[in-house]
């Protein structure tokens, strides 16, 4: 440790839980407002494209314990 008191780790380790803290607030706003980048997609071919019945976003299971801020998608295709 250098400096007086906790130096200059000890404001470092201020910045960093500071900036974890801002992080987490970060995420539960974006959480709370359902919001946020739709960055998972799925690929069609044209020819599957015809059949596509629908799709969507499981956004339920960003509310799981320990869950990733990744929902997973699906889609619904008709049989030819």
């Amino acid at each position: 440790m250098t400096g007086v008191g906790r130096g200059l780790a000890g404001d470092l380790e201020d910045l960093q839980s500071r900036y974890i803290q801002a992080v987490v607030n970060g995420i539960l706003i974006v959480y709370n407002r359902d919001a946020g980048i739709r960055m998972d997609h799925l690929l069609l071919s044209p020819n599957l494209e015809k059949r596509l019945k629908k799709g969507g976003v499981h956004r339920h299971v960003r509310g799981w314990e320990k869950t990733s801020d990744h929902a997973p998608v699906w889609i619904q295709i008709t049989d030819k």
